[in-house]
């Protein structure tokens, strides 16, 4: 039997460091989502988008370069729209992303687009029937991807055998698969998230491959052969922490994973009072949870983070972002 605690503790944190960055892309509309990949220490943008010579990728450096600036429809020229799922940085510069593609008749095609540190395209997965809504590149190079099929539904049930998690050589070829239906409850979309849930998210880190399940509220660390090493519910703990502020409701914003530790980007409401943006950090080992002390809602997005500091990134009046550090109390 595991028991939660919750401590509140009550030290300031102080902002360390800001590195402008600029707008995310110069062409409007400005709207974007946000990746860090910690396996390669890059900060990664990304939209859907119509126009071949628009970018729908920006990868930043830490320092703030831009490392790479991508318009993926240039390079592919029998289709018309990308629907850019998600994405991850790969070993020396370069990057994969999981999108879907439509072509003129309205086709669609679900791909894995691999490039590589000049922004060239050089491999173009179909993974039919595999359509994935996250993505993870490990330390050898080889493609995890978690969603759903085309040909099947993603809900839970004993019966269901269907993997949510596939692992891809560098190649493209299937190597294993995981993480299948039936060890979820019956009738409960897996894959399918939205604004209530909040987004799933794939990365590697600490030599494990860390898969943040929204719809569930769980975190699911596996080996790079997709052996599973734990399954974190989430959602007893968020609860406690939001009744611990005086609030009703929360949702995670951002999952991170360093050594040991599980920190969590929450946001908190209730019906009578604004939200507010707490850190949580979680031991796996021990199942204790600590709540940084301070409202972290300025700060923007979580991005990466250890026990000592967290890394935000911070959208301005203007639009330009900046990412900024912060040093957390012990």
């Amino acid at each position: 039997m595991f028991f939660t605690s919750i401590v509140l503790p009550c030290t300031i944190f102080a902002q360390q460091k800001s590195v402008e960055l600029g707008r995310a892309f110069e062409e409007s509309p400005n709207f974007f989502l946000s990746k860090w990949d910690p396996l390669q220490d890059r900060l990664i943008l990304y939209r859907s988008r119509w126009s071949e010579i628009s970018p729908a990728i920006h990868v930043f450096s830490p320092d703030g370069r831009t490392r790479l600036l991508l318009s993926p429809l240039a390079g592919l020229p029998d289709y018309q729209y990308i629907s850019t799922m998600d994405v991850a940085a790969a070993p020396e510069g370069g990057i994969a992303i999981a999108a879907t593609l439509k072509d003129a008749a309205k086709h669609l095609t679900d791909t894995v687009l691999l490039y590589d540190s000049d922004g060239k395209l050089s491999q173009m997965w179909q993974i039919a029937p595999y359509h994935h809504h996250a993505i993870a590149v490990g330390p050898d190079g080889s493609v995890y991807g978690f969603g759903d099929r085309s040909d099947l539904d993603s809900t839970g049930g004993v019966e269901k055998h269907s993997p949510l998690l596939v692992h891809y050589s560098k190649q493209g070829k299937v190597l294993q698969s995981g993480l299948t239906l039936d060890l979820f409850p019956k009738g409960l979309e897996i894959v399918d998230s939205g604004p209530l849930s909040g987004e799933h998210h794939m990365f590697f880190s600490s030599g494990k491959l860390v898969l943040y399940v929204a719809t569930t509220t769980e975190v699911f660390l596996f080996d790079p052969e997709l052996r599973l090493i734990q399954r974190i519910p989430l959602s007893q703990k968020i609860a406690d922490a939001v009744k611990s502020a005086g609030l009703s409701d929360g949702q995670i914003r951002r999952v991170t994973f360093e050594g040991n530790t599980l920190i969590l980007q929450v946001m908190m409401w209730s019906e009578k009072r604004p939200p507010i943006t707490k850190l949580l950090t979680l031991d796996p080992r021990t199942s204790s949870c600590h709540v940084v002390d301070g409202n972290f809602g300025d700060a923007g997005r979580l991005m990466q983070a250890t026990v000592q500091d967290a890394l935000f990134l911070h959208v301005k009046n203007d639009e330009s972002l900046a990412l900024q550090s912060y040093s957390l109390p012990r």
